[in-house]
């Protein structure tokens, strides 16, 4: 055990939310880890659960603290542990494949943390972190996870299910936009967060087919919606780090390859990223709130599913019109600006899908899970033998003696690449984004994903605290420099980036 000097660092969760702790090893008591809980969570407790047994006494918790290997998850709650009966087994935890396709000085050590509890998950065949890995609120983004066919784990797609991009062709042409015009335009738009029509007319919207993506992909009618709120938020951007962004190629490094996807690099583009709003958060609160009263193992803050359950069957058609309400958003939102933008945009309500009369080249989704099949897990073997952080993730396939292994993928920030074989990666504000081809090569390897942004070295409110005094007045973000990301893919092409300057416009 650590000396009464050290600290131990673990989680506590209620079994819906999580907190990090850090406490002297002297202080690391039930009595205390309760006294904490209620301080997080302003509610009292009266158990301590290890996964579903009770730590009822000082020498359990002690043999828990002992035997710990990574992070550590305690459960708080009034409900008696069902594994009360007889004393507390402390198990090694098998774990499944677990690394992460990025430079290691680039990813915070709460990201490895997280990734790491994931791999830990009953379950799991592969967890995978991205270049832009990053800490969330117990789960770790910017990462793939993969779990046996038997189970899932919605929390592990968190709240925002279908969260993606759309990046949509405008019939604005890159020479003849300049600074000028794009202030100019921008104080001419009008907010779009606000409910673009009634709820009855959104309604009636949400009642059509829709064709829309690249391949026109046609969108089924949504089912009525649980509240008329979900109606209002369709069509709105949304806040963190979601935006619209016009963008112009900066660089092209393959004109031949660009051109086979049918992208006019001589024309503006629209980047839109969001997701299902407020709907996606309704489904995934709904299957916490009836997973928690059935669920043995709280130790990890998420809820593993059978997947031939009937909860698993109402999660998942929840989680099917959240993907179609969120490609619908986007591609809202991109009606509501491009008509104000460019004239002749409307909505083409002659046929039956309805079709937009502007042309989306890209749409995927990041947040979302699906099944899949993939070749083998013997090749993600080798690349895990390498390290934390492998040096290269594209070994040979075809020396694998192993079967296929079906199971379902978790994405959380991550980009699939067995959906498109053309990407777009956005960087950072005021920095270039990439379009990216595929490298077919490299797909297993990454666990079937890519990076879905330019990643952070800290979060906002770190970010907030620490540079405030250095940008008193934050309009000053608003004008910056270009600067270079580099991702490894086969070919790129860059994007200048041109934001909005509206304070209504986006949320900035």
């Amino acid at each position: 055990m650590e000396t009464a000097k050290e600290q131990i660092r673990l989680t506590i969760t209620n079994g819906v939310q999580s907190k990090p702790l850090v406490m002297q090893a002297s202080k690391c008591t039930i009595a205390q880890l309760l006294k904490e809980g209620k301080n997080k969570f302003r509610k009292k407790f009266q158990y301590v659960a290890y996964g579903a047994q009770a730590v009822q006494t000082e020498a359990d918790l002690l043999m828990v603290l002992e035997n710990r290997e990574g992070p550590l998850t305690l459960l708080l709650t009034n409900t008696e542990p069902k594994g009360s009966d007889g004393p507390l087994v402390v198990a090694k935890k098998a774990r499944g494949i677990s690394y992460i396709v990025a430079n290691e000085d680039s990813i915070e050590s709460d990201a490895e943390a997280q990734l790491k509890l994931a791999s830990e998950l009953d379950g799991c065949v592969f967890a995978i972190g991205m270049p832009d890995l990053h800490p969330g609120k117990g789960i770790p983004i910017g990462a793939v996870v993969m779990t046996q066919e038997k189970i899932a784990y919605p929390q592990l797609v968190d709240n925002d299910i279908g969260c993606g991009m759309s990046f949509i062709e405008t019939t604005l042409a890159q020479d003849k936009l300049n600074i000028n015009k794009l202030q100019k335009l921008a104080s001419s738009l009008e907010s779009i967060d606000c409910p673009y029509a009634s709820p009855e007319e959104q309604m009636e919207m949400c009642s059509k087919k829709l064709a829309w993506g690249p391949n026109k992909t046609t969108l089924e009618p949504l089912p009525p919606l649980p509240d008329r709120y979900h109606y209002d938020n369709l069509g709105t951007i949304g806040g963190g780090n979601h935006f619209a962004e016009l963008q112009q190629f900066d660089e092209i490094f393959d004109a031949k390859g660009i051109e086979q996807y049918g992208i006019d690099t001589k024309k503006v583009h629209l980047l839109v990223h969001s997701g299902s709003r407020s709907l996606g958060a309704f489904y995934l609160r709904d299957f916490c709130d009836k997973a928690m009263k059935e669920s043995t193992d709280h130790q990890s803050g998420h809820y593993g599913v059978a997947t031939d359950s009937q909860l698993f069957h109402e999660y998942h058609a929840n989680h099917e019109i959240a993907l179609n309400y969120a490609a619908r958003n986007r591609q809202l939102i991109a009606r509501r600006l491009l008509e104000q933008i460019t004239p002749g945009i409307t909505q083409q309500q002659e046929e039956e899908p309805s079709e937009p009369s502007f042309n989306c080249r890209i749409d995927i989704f990041h947040n979302y899970m699906e099944k899949l099949e993939v070749p083998s897990i013997d090749a993600m073997s080798k690349i895990a033998a390498q390290g934390q952080f492998p040096k290269s993730i594209a070994p040979a396939l075809n020396d694998s003696s192993e079967e296929a292994v079906a199971g379902w993928i978790h994405r959380k920030g991550a980009t699939p690449t067995n959906q498109s074989k053309v990407l777009v990666i956005p960087g950072s504000r005021g920095a270039l984004s990439y379009l990216v081809e595929v490298n077919e090569g490299a797909a297993h390897g990454s666990g079937y994903s890519l990076a879905h942004g330019a990643g952070r070295c800290m979060n906002r409110s770190k970010a907030l605290a620490k540079h405030k005094n250095q940008y008193p007045n934050a309009r000053q973000l608003l004008q910056t420099t270009w600067e270079v990301l580099s991702f490894v893919t086969r070919k790129i092409w860059c994007m200048k980036r041109h934001r909005l300057p509206t304070r209504t416009l986006m949320e900035l």
